[in-house]
């Protein structure tokens, strides 16, 4: 009696802590509780009955307890599994370990020690697992992840697949009795099927980061290419606007020396007003863009005042000093950046005299990126903007600011604060210049997990 609730509490132990040690959320303390007492009765009761069967109902309910209202299900689900697959190797590897050095078998080593059996599998699988988890958690960010990729759902495919043909292994193999040949072939099988498995998810990762920068890449050649041709047309303009800079002239010295005052009010006001305007404001603008030296995200920020001329609203971007380097990850800070203009964009568009405003200030300690635009006066900010699903405009999936939030969550040197006043959303990151032992290079898929301050 005493030894079967002993494996059974292993076995709750193993069935819990392999799967919940690796995923990408960390589970709380309760709920890691409750999936060992339901293992330990599933274990217990069952054990008998259905014997290795009890696998099935174990890890469902193990699923089901610590992805329920889990952040990313989808990711938990899978690096769950693949820590339970990566327990089962670690069991015969450790077997084939003792049976080699000691010349003891599994079933005489559960049978005379089964107390220093389960102990050392539950430390070294424990440990394993614990070290997989450190290592998702730090290096993964399941938020940068397009989850859509046929190449993600296959490579997810093929683990499952892997963990079904382990899993049923161990089943079918239970009756023929684990003899020290079955232990090292399933051992020498699991393993290499295992870590093939985990090269293919590698590779995947590998490729999707890849196409992401060339994708970036030919983002930023076409916006040049654009900025270039923008730059000709503002110098285009100039030279007609000086050429015609005497006519002008003339045109004006016929409205005074005719004393027609209201004429030359009118002339001034619907025909040189507006022409002035739209020169200073694309000679003013791309002048400040020129100070950016940080060619994705002028990238970035050209392509949207673009479209905002496009749309026909108002822009103003402000980069008074040259900027050439942040201490961010460039793929991150473009993704932030996106979201939050194109936020800002979309507010103005039932907005007659709205206005976005982008600045850039560098200063010693720090380099702060702001966006602004114009709110209507009844306008209310809600916290819950940054929450998942929740969007103030309909037929929006309300992901964009909760993306953001997760972005930052890996930079904890980062401030990010949001302000409404006087008629202005603004939100504004505070990047410090330099932060010393950190690699800033690594794509958002890896990054540290660490806290956000807002």
């Amino acid at each position: 009696m005493i030894i079967t609730i002993i494996e059974s509490l292993f076995s709750a132990f193993l069935l819990t802590f392999a799967t919940t040690n690796v995923m990408p959320d960390r589970i709380k303390k309760q709920r890691i509780l409750l999936c060992i007492l339901t293992n330990f009765a599933i274990v217990y009761w069952l054990g008998t009955r259905l014997g290795q069967w009890i696998i099935f109902p174990a890890l469902f309910f193990t699923f089901f307890i610590s992805l329920f209202g889990s952040k990313h299900p989808f990711w938990d689900f899978i690096c769950g599994l693949a820590g339970y697959v990566s327990a089962i190797c670690v069991n015969y590897c450790l077997f084939y370990g003792i049976n080699i050095c000691f010349h003891l078998s599994q079933e005489y080593m559960r049978i005379h020690y089964p107390l220093l059996t389960n102990l050392l599998y539950f430390i070294l699988y424990f440990f394993i697992t614990w070290l997989f988890g450190f290592l998702i958690r730090t290096y993964f960010n399941p938020d940068a992840i397009r989850q859509h990729s046929p190449y993600y759902y296959a490579g997810c495919a093929t683990l499952i697949i892997c963990a079904l043909m382990i899993i049923l292994t161990v089943i079918y193999g239970e009756p023929l009795g684990y003899t020290p040949e079955l232990i090292q072939l399933n051992a020498l099988m699991f393993v290499t099927y295992f870590l093939t498995t985990l090269a293919f998810l590698f590779f995947i990762f590998h490729t999707e980061r890849q196409t992401l920068k060339k994708n970036m890449e030919l983002q930023y050649l076409n916006s040049l290419e654009d900025y270039t041709k923008d730059i000709e047309q503002l110098y285009q303009n100039m030279r007609v606007f000086r050429h015609d800079y005497e006519n002008i002239l003339t045109s004006l010295w016929d409205y005074i020396n005719a004393g027609d005052l209201d004429s030359l009010k009118e002339y001034f006001e619907k025909d040189l007003l507006p022409v002035s305007r739209q020169l200073t404001r694309s000679n003013t603008n791309l002048a400040e863009l020129s100070h950016l030296e940080i060619p994705p995200l002028k990238s970035l920020i050209y392509s949207k005042y673009i479209k905002a001329q496009e749309e026909g609203v108002t822009i103003k971007i402000e980069i008074p000093q040259t900027v050439s380097d942040i201490s961010m990850n460039i793929i991150d800070l473009i993704r932030i950046s996106g979201i939050i203009i194109d936020n800002a964009l979309e507010a103005l568009q039932n907005q007659t005299d709205g206005i976005c405003q982008i600045g850039l200030l560098q200063n010693n300690d720090s380099l702060t990126f702001i966006v602004e635009n114009s709110v209507p006066q009844d306008f209310v900010y809600n916290d819950q903007l940054f929450e998942r699903y929740y969007s103030t405009k309909k037929y929006h999936d309300g992901i964009g600011l909760y993306t953001v939030a997760k972005i930052l969550d890996h930079y904890d040197h980062i401030l990010h604060s949001v302000n409404c006043e006087n008629g202005m959303f603004s939100q504004k990151l505070i990047i410090p210049v330099e932060r010393p032992g950190s690699s800033y290079g690594v794509s958002s898929v890896l990054m540290n997990d660490s806290e956000r301050s807002h």
